[in-house]
């Protein structure tokens, strides 16, 4: 489903590794600091929470092995 490099794609079948879940807690609690149901869109909330994870895996914005091709 969807674009590779996406969540919808295989973007999204990368595991999440090395991060604890604290951090995983702290990028959560942030973001929602800046949520607002009635002005967000849940879709973005949670693009922009997996990016955060990935900065956290040292691996955004790059996640080798995934082009177009795929």
């Amino acid at each position: 489903m969807g674009q590779p490099w996406t969540i919808q794609g295989l973007r999204g079948e990368t595991e999440i590794a090395g991060v604890t879940y604290r951090q995983l807690y702290a990028i959560v609690r942030k973001k929602l600091d800046y949520f607002h149901p009635d002005r967000s869109d849940p879709d973005a909330f949670c693009q922009d929470v997996c990016c955060q994870v990935e900065k956290v895996q040292g691996i955004y914005p790059n996640v080798p092995g995934l082009t177009d091709a795929d």
